[in-house]
C-alpha cells in the first residue's frame, strides 16, 4: 500500500458546506463558525514556530502566536474556542489569538496538554521532577497534580472519550509501549508489548480504537484499546496521528516531500484506508495537527 498524495482541489468529503436548505433566492444559510471543521497545528513557517489554525480542507490558515517563543503542541479545549499549548510552559489562548493565560511557570520544560472531554482538567508531561512525568491541574491551572512515579519517560496523554483513563507511552520497559491509567493515575496497565516503539496512542471517538505512531517503518497503525487487532495504516513515515472527531478519519504529519506537512487518511467502513490527501505545502515543518470537535 503506497501513500496517494491528492491535491486540495480533490478534497470532496472533507471541509465542504454544501446548501441544504437554501432560501428563494437560492444562496446558502450563513454557516455557524461553531460546527465547521477546524484543524489547529504548530509550523515553522515564521521561523521559530507558532501555533496556527486553518480551515478543513487546508485553506485560511491563521496565525494565533506571535512571541519569539517556540510555541507547539495544540490541544483543543471541548467547546472549540480555546487552545492549549507548550513554548516550555502550558498556555492556553483563544481562537482568535486573544486571552493568552499562562497555566504553568517553572524553570523546567512542561509540554504536550491534552484537554479532558468535560473541560475541566488539562493533563500534561514535565521535567519538573527530574525527570518526565505525567501531571494533572484543573483547566485554569490550579491544583496540580503528579500521576506517574518512576525513573522512566512517561509522556504523550490522550483521554478516553468517557474523561475516566489516559493512555500514554512510556519507556519504563525499555523501549516506549503503551500504557492506560485511570485519571486519577492509578491502575497503571501496559496495553502494548512488543521489540518496537509505539508513541502517542490517541484514543478514537467511539472508544474502542488507538491510533499510534511507533518506528515499526515509521507507520501509522490503529489497534484496539487491549492491544489486539494492530493494522497497519500507512506504509510511509508518518507521525503525529490523532483522529477526526466523527472517526471516518485520521489526520497526521509526514516528511515524505522533504519537510513536514499535513495529511487527511480517510478510513472507509471497513477501516481500510481511502484516500490520503494533502492540506498544507510550505517547505517548512508542519505538526502536531488535531481537528477541532463538532
Amino acid at each position: 500500500m503506497k501513500i496517494k498524495i491528492y491535491s486540495i482541489l480533490t478534497i470532496t468529503m472533507f471541509g465542504f458546506i454544501f446548501c441544504i436548505s437554501c432560501d428563494k433566492k437560492g444562496t446558502e444559510p450563513e454557516p455557524d463558525p461553531a460546527n465547521e471543521g477546524v484543524i489547529a497545528f504548530d509550523s515553522k513557517r515564521t521561523g521559530n514556530g507558532d501555533i496556527y489554525v486553518m480551515d478543513a480542507d487546508g485553506s485560511n490558515p491563521r496565525r494565533l502566536t506571535t512571541s519569539d517563543e517556540v510555541e507547539y503542541w495544540p490541544s483543543w479545549s471541548p467547546d472549540g474556542k480555546r487552545i492549549a499549548y507548550s513554548d516550555g510552559d502550558i498556555n492556553v489562548i483563544n481562537l482568535d489569538g486573544t486571552g493568552l493565560t499562562k497555566l504553568t511557570t517553572h524553570s523546567a520544560p512542561d509540554w504536550e496538554p491534552a484537554w479532558s472531554p468535560d473541560g475541566n482538567h488539562i493533563a500534561w508531561s514535565s521535567m519538573r521532577d527530574g525527570n518526565a512525568e505525567m501531571y494533572l491541574m484543573n483547566a485554569d491551572g490550579s491544583n496540580k497534580v503528579r500521576l506517574t512515579s518512576n525513573n522512566a519517560i512517561d509522556g504523550y496523554p490522550s483521554w478516553s472519550p468517557d474523561g475516566k483513563k489516559i493512555a500514554f507511552s512510556t519507556d519504563r520497559d525499555g523501549n516506549w509501549e503503551i500504557y492506560v491509567m485511570d485519571a486519577d493515575g492509578s491502575n497503571q496497565t501496559r496495553v502494548t508489548n512488543t521489540s518496537y516503539n509505539e508513541w502517542r496512542a490517541v484514543w478514537s471517538p467511539d472508544g474502542d480504537k488507538f491510533v499510534i505512531s511507533t518506528d515499526l517503518d515509521d507507520g501509522i497503525f490503529i489497534m484496539n484499546v487491549d492491544g489486539s487487532g494492530l493494522t497497519r495504516m500507512t506504509d510511509q513515515p508518518a507521525i503525529n496521528a490523532s483522529w477526526i472527531p466523527d472517526g471516518s478519519g485520521i489526520i497526521f504529519n509526514s516528511n515524505i516531500t522533504g519537510s513536514h506537512e499535513i495529511y487527511i487518511l480517510e478510513i472507509l467502513s471497513n477501516m481500510e484506508v481511502g484516500n490520503i490527501t494533502q492540506l498544507t505545502q510550505n517547505n517548512v515543518d508542519d505538526g502536531h495537527p488535531v481537528w477541532r470537535a463538532k
